[in-house]
């Protein structure tokens, strides 16, 4: 439908590229059905070739976007798994109804560097959340590059997700800001806003000279960066304070 109509209005592959700022490859395999079009920019071309009105920007929910871009491939970056490490930190697991946890297979998908992360993870699947598979590139984050561990450019495949409050949590995600790499403990977005989240284990709170790292780095970043001490995140409240703090960002309406 998008080649007959472009065709029909004469408008070449080209200039279609540059004026929706793509590439004249990529829009060309898309067209012939090589690849399958990325969600945001196929409705994009649809309001380009008048095919469809422009619409306000809507949250897909995570089974609408899977319906998209399912597939058999889900990928994370190298390193320990959740399903790597142990219950560390025991009075917060005997606070925790460990029978929400997820399955092993989804554990072994999540990537964790701590775990003091993992407790994050826990208490996301305690407050309900779903665990899915989804395409983070799919999204079209605004703000930097997103690279795997060798600075290759993430893949359309899925990655294991936390899907709450119609916020979809990505754990472990790596950016390239100005040639540096920072990855975060999750990376968030509702359709609108973005976020991250990081867990501070106590060298943040007692190092000054890392804190004042941390704020510079977070400032560099373009969206906001909520920070929970080790203290917040096993006080078994922690997803509640998330929520609160997601309440505060600018522009959005606190209640």
């Amino acid at each position: 439908m998008v080649k007959k109509t472009r065709t029909e209005k004469k408008i070449s592959l080209s200039r279609m590229a540059k004026d929706l700022r793509s590439s004249k490859s990529a829009l060309a395999r898309y067209e012939s059905g090589e690849r399958e079009w990325p969600a945001e920019l196929y409705r994009r071309v649809l309001v380009y070739l008048g095919l469809e009105t422009e619409q306000p920007e809507e949250h897909w929910s995570w089974k609408k976007h899977r319906a998209y871009w399912d597939s058999y491939r889900v990928e994370r970056d190298s390193g320990a798994s959740w399903a790597d490490y142990q219950d560390g930190y025991p009075d917060f697991y005997r606070n925790m109804d460990t029978s929400k946890r997820p399955s092993l297979s989804f554990r072994k998908q999540v990537r964790s560097d701590s775990m003091l992360e993992n407790c994050l993870h826990m208490s996301f699947c305690a407050a309900g959340a779903e665990c899915a598979y989804i395409s983070l590139v799919a999204l079209n984050f605004p703000y930097h590059p997103l690279v795997d561990e060798e600075n290759r450019p993430m893949s359309m495949a899925r990655r294991a997700a936390f899907v709450l409050d119609g916020w979809i949590w990505f754990p472990q995600v790596t950016l390239l800001v100005n040639g540096l790499r920072i990855r975060l403990d999750y990376l968030g977005c509702n359709g609108k806003d973005w976020a991250g989240i990081e867990a501070d284990g106590n060298l943040h709170a007692r190092n000054a000279k890392q804190k004042e790292w941390d704020e510079k780095r977070d400032r560099s970043l373009g969206f906001k960066i909520l920070r929970f001490s080790q203290a917040e995140i096993l006080s078994g409240h922690i997803i509640n304070l998330i929520r609160q703090r997601l309440k505060e960002l600018p522009g959005r309406k606190a209640g």
